[in-house]
């Protein structure tokens, strides 16, 4: 069984590259940069999403916090206070369980779209190179 060769350069010992015109170079590099930067803008996007949508849970729960400050102060009495707080950690519970959902999803959401963005960006990768050197296919060594 024959064993397969390439080229190699003699200063490193490594194949050589096919040699490219600059503008073809310039073609494979914006194209590249084109979609690693779309993948980065939409990770960007989907963290914004959640930090708002967290921001927004928060901001909630601080008004609830000081409402529970305004419902204790007008308790008149200390059986008064019992329902209070019963109530508010009911809703709290409730609450965080909802948003630690929500926000769960919008993880693996976002894990998924990473994913798809990152496969996007290898077929570009894989598109660009097969353009740029049609005759050369990768070889088993």
């Amino acid at each position: 069984m024959a064993k397969a060769t390439r080229a190699v350069s003699a200063s490193s010992k490594r194949p050589a590259a096919p040699s490219l015109d600059p503008a073809t170079a310039l073609d494979i590099n914006q194209r590249l940069l084109a979609a690693a930067s779309q993948a980065q803008t939409h990770a960007f996007e989907r963290l914004m999403d959640m930090g708002q949508n967290y921001l927004a849970f928060i901001g909630h729960r601080i008004e609830r916090d000081i409402q529970l400050a305004a419902d204790l102060a007008a308790a008149q009495t200390p059986s008064d206070i019992a329902p209070v707080w019963s109530a508010y950690f009911g809703t709290a519970r409730q609450e965080y369980l909802d948003a630690f959902q929500t926000l769960l999803g919008q993880y693996a959401e976002g894990v998924s779209e990473t994913a798809a963005d990152l496969q996007h960006q290898i077929d570009a990768a894989e598109e660009v190179a097969e353009q740029a050197a049609p005759e050369t296919r990768a070889v088993p060594v």
